[in-house]
């Protein structure tokens, strides 16, 4: 897939994060139209050498799993929301945070 390195002449500190990405619909490597290609489907197939894969198929039936890595982020979420209530208490400022009733639920479709 398309990426680069590239020189940090700062100096300055930075972070990748690779979130899991779950989509909204598989892949369709034949479409009729090739004007309709997501730039992925069409990064893979120029990758592969081909305009389409006419007998391309899913095989198998997509399935729902929640990463091994989630416990430990949901903890940390959770004390991340309690400095946050304690913060906002001295403060009287409201909470923000889309955890406040505890981490939000979440699986990958793969």
């Amino acid at each position: 897939m398309p990426h680069s390195a590239s020189k940090n002449h700062l100096r300055v500190p930075r972070f990748i994060t690779n979130p899991p990405v779950t989509l909204k619909e598989p892949f369709n490597l034949n479409r009729e139209d090739p004007k309709d290609y997501s730039l992925v489907e069409q990064k893979i197939l120029n990758t592969l050498g081909v305009t389409s894969l006419p007998d391309w198929q899913i095989k198998a039936e997509r399935k729902r799993f929640t990463p091994r890595t989630r416990a430990g982020k949901d903890i940390l979420i959770m004390a991340e929301v309690e400095r946050m209530k304690a913060y906002a208490l001295k403060t009287r400022k409201p909470v923000d945070s889309m955890h406040i009733n505890g981490p939000v639920p979440y699986q990958v479709i793969v």
